[in-house]
C-alpha cells in the first residue's frame, strides 16, 4: 500500500537467539539462529509514525528448534519519524530503523522505498537479537 499519507512495508528478521527450557537444575539454554516476518506501517504527516510487527519467529534449518520459541511475537510501538530514521524503546525490547530511497523531487521528498533495522528483544523464555530489512508492498 502506498498513497499520499500511509505506506506498509514486509521483509524479513534475522539473527541470533536463546532459548531457555526446563527448569531448575535440568535448565537447559539452546543458542542458534531464527528468521521473523516483519511488517511496518507508516503514516505520513506532520507527526508521522511508524508502527510494526515481528511475527513467525522460525530456527534456521539443520539447527534444531529448541533456541526458537515460535510463538513469540512483537508489537512494535510507533513514533513519529522525519528525515528518515527513529527508534522506539517498547516493552519487550529495542527496535531501530532507517527509512531508505525516495528521492527530492520539486522540493518534495519522495517517500521511502524501504526500511531497514535492529531488534532486539527479551521474552520470559529467551531472547532474540538481529536486523530486518523491508520493502515498500
Amino acid at each position: 500500500l502506498d498513497d499520499d499519507n500511509k505506506a506498509t512495508y514486509s521483509g524479513t528478521a534475522t539473527g541470533l537467539s536463546v532459548r531457555e527450557t526446563g527448569s531448575g537444575d535440568s535448565a537447559v539454554s539452546h543458542s542458534g539462529h531464527f528468521t521473523a516476518d516483519m511488517k511496518l506501517n507508516a503514516s505520513f504527516g506532520d507527526t508521522s509514525t511508524l508502527v510494526g510487527t515481528v511475527r513467525n519467529f522460525q530456527p534456521v534449518s539443520g539447527q534444531g528448534t529448541a533456541h526458537v520459541n515460535t510463538g513469540w511475537a512483537l508489537d512494535l510501538e510507533g513514533t513519529g519519524f522525519t528525515g528518515g530514521g527513529f527508534k522506539e524503546n517498547g516493552p519487550t525490547g529495542t527496535w531501530t530503523a532507517q527509512a531508505y530511497g525516495g528521492s527530492v523531487t520539486d522540493g518534495e521528498q519522495a517517500r521511502p522505498t524501504g526500511v531497514y533495522g535492529t531488534v532486539n528483544a527479551a521474552f520470559s523464555d529467551g531472547a532474540a537479537a538481529g536486523v530486518y530489512h523491508t520493502a515498500k508492498d
